[in-house]
């Protein structure tokens, strides 16, 4: 199985001015880069292929894109297996018991295995450290930065993520995309906890990609937290003491 690991974004202009790197992979967790924290917990898995702008010592590296589509997209085109875990650069804390566990609980059948975390577990894990959350009918979640994929099923729908990349932050082209009942449970969920289950987000999410998803629940807290900004990458660092 090839491991695709996505490492070419770029960091604010606080961290650019704060740390002196350009791109999140390279900023410096002790004697390491985010980075080669990640690869250190993901090469037992697979055939490593990294998309960036940034060289590695001992891989050949697939140019980065202009948006995390793009780069997706470049990545894409040199995946030879049929299923590949994606993984995104920004997850210093990750670690090979965390991907094994959640690899365990993907349901290999389906064509995109993705983590939901349940928010008392990321907060405990990593106390302050903000993060985007869901109201779903088992409690709140947050996603994580890894995911299971069917490498064809992905090749048909990069039109479609693109498209909702670009409208990511326009809720009413956004619900064109993704159908307004589903968007409405998510709304309604902030109201009625109960609203929106896991089998409801697959359903929706599987109708989209055409074929059958799974949301894989897991309390490794590591999985999503992503660094994306001075403050979060400053926690991270005190963390590692």
């Amino acid at each position: 199985m090839d491991v695709l690991v996505l490492a070419g974004g770029k960091v604010d202009d606080t961290l650019r001015a704060r740390i002196g790197v350009e791109f999140r992979a390279q900023l410096p967790f002790g004697k390491q880069s985010m980075l080669e924290r990640v690869l250190r917990a993901i090469r037992q898995f697979g055939t490593v292929k990294v998309v960036s702008n940034v060289p590695i010592e001992g891989l050949d590296v697939i140019p980065a894109g202009k948006s995390f589509v793009e780069s997706l997209a470049n990545g894409l085109s040199e995946v030879k297996s049929d299923t590949f875990l994606l993984v995104t650069a920004d997850i210093p804390f990750i670690t090979a018991e965390a991907i094994q566990d959640f690899l365990d609980r993907c349901d290999k059948t389906a064509l995109i295995n993705y983590p939901i975390i349940p928010l008392e577990a990321a907060q405990a894990a990593y106390p302050g450290v903000k993060r985007t959350s869901y109201r779903l009918s088992i409690g709140p979640v947050t996603g994580g930065n890894i995911a299971l994929v069917n490498t064809a099923l992905m090749r048909r729908n990069l039109p479609k993520l693109e498209r909702a990349y670009k409208n990511r932050k326009n809720v009413l082209k956004l619900a064109l995309l993704i159908g307004p009942g589903i968007l409405g449970r998510f709304i309604l969920g902030a109201v009625l906890p109960k609203t929106l289950t896991v089998a409801s987000l697959q359903n929706s999410i599987g109708r989209i990609m055409g074929g059958p998803v799974k949301a894989v629940y897991t309390e490794y807290a590591e999985i999503g937290n992503d660094i994306d900004n001075v403050e979060q990458y400053e926690q991270a660092v005190r963390m590692l003491v």
